[in-house]
């Protein structure tokens, strides 16, 4: 499924974390950060791509 698809008709009936991908993100990113270790975020989509919700999670 294409999370960032704005023809993506399931992001409109729920888009505030879809398979929770941002809590996932968050937990790891805790994670490094409890541990000191650094981390790359890689992506292909820029993140304001996806519905507005969605990117406003994203920067929160």
């Amino acid at each position: 499924m294409n999370y960032c698809s704005r023809e993506n008709f399931w992001l409109l009936v729920n888009s505030t974390d879809p398979l929770g991908q941002l809590q996932w993100l968050v937990d790891w990113l805790q994670y490094a950060e409890d541990h000191e270790e650094k981390v790359h975020i890689i992506g292909h989509h820029p993140p304001r791509s996806c519905l507005a919700s969605f990117g406003w999670n994203f920067y929160k």
